[in-house]
């Protein structure tokens, strides 16, 4: 299940793996719905969707929890008319393009198949969004990102799912005998930061620094 999100001004997304449909226990499409709200900066906003009562209870408590000094909107398409939000679906399409190629190249590049359960699969969904936020160039010659922040961002991408050496944030911190860098696989950017995600085995590590290792070895 994902949730996308999609922002009719700056056209910019969100593609945010959900665990089910409306509310989850934890509540976490609501928490994740807020912080793309956030990311966007909007203070007022007009949340459209259809009338699915599951996407609604969501918005719904995203509009409690924004607060006072903020304005949420709702308003639903009519029933059985997808082309009245014709902007989602079209953005809905975008995203699992990204996702069809992001898996391809993964799975063409290692051998192995990416089943949809995987918790990698997970992180992909994130990061093909994040992909269409920063290279997708519109009529006007600007990416999303760049129409939300007047400004382009130049992370240091590489392949999704790749092997590379990255610096841990807390590097200064370690014994002058710790190793400075480390193994992980890249799976994504942090769109309010800038900062690289990288798994290990242990953990789910945010770096500044990555370094590709050589190309047989990625």
């Amino acid at each position: 299940k994902i949730l996308v999100g999609h922002d009719s001004r700056s056209k910019s997304c969100a593609a945010i793996p959900v665990p089910q449909k409306g509310l989850d226990h934890e509540e976490y499409s609501v928490r994740e719905a807020l912080r793309y709200l956030d990311f966007l900066g909007y203070q007022s906003v007009m949340v459209k969707t259809d009338q699915e009562k599951a996407l609604n209870a969501v918005v719904r408590r995203v509009r409690q929890y924004r607060g006072a000094d903020t304005q949420t909107m709702m308003e639903n398409s009519p029933v059985g008319s997808s082309q009245s939000n014709g902007m989602i679906e079209r953005r809905i399409q975008s995203v699992e393009g990204q996702v069809r190629t992001l898996r391809n190249a993964f799975e063409a590049r290692t051998g192995a198949k990416l089943p949809t359960s995987s918790c990698l699969f997970a992180w992909m969904v994130i990061h093909a969004g994040n992909i269409i936020n920063l290279c997708e160039v519109g009529k006007d010659g600007k990416v999303p990102f760049q129409r939300l922040r007047g400004r382009k961002m130049h992370p240091e991408l590489v392949e999704f799912s790749e092997r590379v050496l990255f610096q841990p944030l807390d590097h200064k911190s370690l014994g002058s005998a710790q190793l400075r860098w480390q193994e992980g696989v890249f799976v994504g950017i942090r769109m309010h930061t800038g900062e690289k995600i990288v798994a290990t085995p242990e953990s789910i590590c945010k770096t500044r620094s990555m370094r590709r290792r050589i190309e047989s070895e990625r």
